[in-house]
């Protein structure tokens, strides 16, 4: 894992401390592929490879934060999502979700991310600048996991060394999402 000059936990945002420091992210998926951004080079991260995604506000709950970073970072309203997994490191909390529809136009916004790009998800798992190891695991998952491969892909010979997840990686919990 690569790390940049503003890496130092207490610095993930002006009057934060880890111990209260919630974050989401989303894999936003369409075609077996999934879209990552690069961290701009002064960010947290900087030119790693990451999810979009940020901290939940005070007051905000984390669907409610996921609905504002990928406005913020990307033009786009989620409209289909599922909780995917919560970490715990150093006092952050992430919560992930699986994005599978949206409105609008997708296009990078802001500065978090140098460059936005769509990766197959067989080729995001193998990246080795991502921002957290974890990360390489759970799109791993995600690449075998049959609901995200397009059926063409599923009987694929490049995706002969997927076996059943870990469901500790993959953890897809159906809800409505639409709002």
């Amino acid at each position: 894992m690569r790390r940049g000059p503003g890496d130092d936990p207490q610095n993930l945002k002006p009057g934060r401390t880890t111990d209260d420091a919630v974050c989401v992210g989303a894999f936003i998926v369409r075609n077996g592929s999934v879209l990552l951004g690069r961290r701009s080079s002064h960010k947290t991260f900087a030119q790693c490879w990451d999810v979009p995604g940020g901290h939940v506000e005070a007051g905000e709950k984390p669907e409610q934060a996921l609905r504002r970073e990928l406005l913020e970072e990307l033009g786009i309203k989620p409209t289909a999502w599922s909780f995917h997994s919560r970490h715990e490191a150093g006092g952050t909390r992430l919560h992930l979700y699986l994005v599978t529809r949206w409105q609008g136009r997708l296009a990078p916004r802001g500065d978090e991310h140098s460059v936005v790009e769509w990766h197959r998800l067989i080729d995001a798992a193998r990246l080795h600048d991502l921002s957290h190891p974890t990360l390489s695991d759970i799109l791993r998952a995600l690449a075998c996991a049959p609901q995200i491969l397009r059926p063409a892909q599923a009987g694929h010979s490049e995706y002969s060394w997927c076996r059943p997840p870990s469901t500790a990686l993959l953890r897809t919990v159906p809800r409505s999402s639409r709002r």
